[in-house]
């Protein structure tokens, strides 16, 4: 298991780094060289996330029904096509072409692809593996935002995406070729006396449709502002008064923070129940907000900001692959991720080419206060959940 993970890791580094982050760091660039608008820029990622959430629940069942070996196979190479169009694009067409070509990459490639490959291979017990495998997702900006930077200063910005395809076809295909094996016939079960083998039965009926909907609540007003920060981050920053380089010199700190988070969870997490982590990784996003709260940014500021979003973004990852698991349970799990996805990707979508029209009309300030109402909105829901469905005395893990 510990090759499987280091394998799958380096590719979820290499896929999200090269299909979710690079426009963080190429967007005004690319509207310097085409003249075109923020608008249609931006547009482009949004439009892959619109397709991406169309697309879940339909990939989230064919990752059950052929397994994530075959979706983490081809995914890379979708992806590496995509990267190819965009950076041919020449006409806004062809730009949002390309996007919508990564939309399919980012439902085969991610997190959701990976955590079912892992629940394949150890079912109720796949929770610590996907602790595990977050490690190395959660270093992706930290090393794509500083490589996009540089390969962007050196290349241009359409060289460094044919690189970034490269990565994707010759180093992920390989990876994830060798680190995720056939799916079994049948989910696996945890070995009695395994960490996290012991669960509740699933969720059923009104309880799991509840469930189901609080929990998409808080993931999609969380994915929200980190969506929205992962694409304008560092022009916030710099738009507060912060330098470009120490903007993303902070910003590529927030892998480390997410990473940080992860290895205590790794650490002590399986003394708590999923929920209880959900609950605590939410409550530190709205305060992370704080920073902002007396008018002024500072250096100092920016980094406290970045380190406590940074760990809460790293623990609600896990929780979106483990809470599913423990609330409703293994079987079906590709499908249910799917759908949980479905939510959070369209509320996402949104979100990159909404800041950038408020953060145009009202300022950085207004928008950072916007984000963190919903990162506020996102805890309640996450609370009530908590609340509800936590889990007590001889049920806890």
């Amino acid at each position: 298991m510990n090759l499987t993970l280091f394998m799958l890791g380096i590719g979820q580094i290499i896929c999200w780094g090269a299909i979710y982050y690079p426009l963080a760091v190429l967007a005004q660039p690319i509207q310097a060289e085409t003249g075109w608008s923020g608008t249609i820029v931006y547009g482009g990622f949004s439009l892959s996330l619109v397709a991406a959430a169309l697309l879940a629940p339909t990939i989230g069942r064919l990752g059950d029904r052929f397994g994530a070996r075959v979706m983490l196979t081809f995914g890379p190479l979708i992806g590496a096509a995509g990267l190819l169009m965009v950076a041919a694009a020449h006409h806004p067409a062809v730009y949002f072409a390309g996007w919508a070509v990564l939309a399919v990459a980012n439902r085969l490639t991610l997190y959701d692809t990976a955590f079912l490959a892992l629940v394949e291979r150890a079912g109720a017990a796949a929770r610590r593996p996907i602790s595990v495998l977050t490690l190395y997702g959660g270093l992706a900006s930290t090393v794509f935002w500083p490589l996009a930077h540089w390969m962007n200063g050196v290349f241009g910005w359409r060289l460094t995406l044919v690189l970034c395809a490269a990565l994707l076809a010759f180093v992920c295909v390989p990876l994830n070729r060798l680190s995720v094996g056939p799916p079994p016939a049948r989910t696996v079960k945890a070995p009695a006396g395994t960490p996290g083998a012991a669960s509740p039965a699933p969720l059923a009926g009104r309880d799991r449709l509840l469930a189901f909907a609080l929990f998409s609540l808080s993931l999609a007003l969380s994915g929200i502002v980190v969506s929205a920060l992962s694409m304008h981050f560092i022009t916030l920053m710099e738009a507060l008064g912060l330098p470009a380089g120490t903007a993303v010199t902070i910003a590529a700190l927030m892998g480390v923070a997410q990473v940080t988070g992860r290895i205590g969870d790794i650490a002590i997490g399986r003394r708590f129940h999923p929920l209880d982590i959900g609950v605590f990784a939410a409550a530190l996003l709205p305060l992370a907000f704080l920073c902002f709260a007396g008018g002024r940014l500072t250096a100092p500021l920016a980094l406290a900001f970045t380190l406590t979003y940074g760990v809460s973004n790293g623990l609600v990852t896990i929780v979106r692959g483990a809470v599913p698991l423990m609330l409703f349970g293994a079987e079906g799990y590709g499908a249910m991720l799917g759908r949980i996805s479905m939510s959070i990707l369209f509320a996402n979508a949104a979100a990159p080419v909404a800041v950038a029209a408020l953060r145009d009309l009202a300022g950085p300030f207004v928008t950072l206060f916007v984000l963190g109402l919903l990162a506020a909105a996102s805890f309640a829901a996450m609370a009530i959940l908590w609340l509800r469905f936590r889990p007590r005395g001889d049920n806890q893990p």
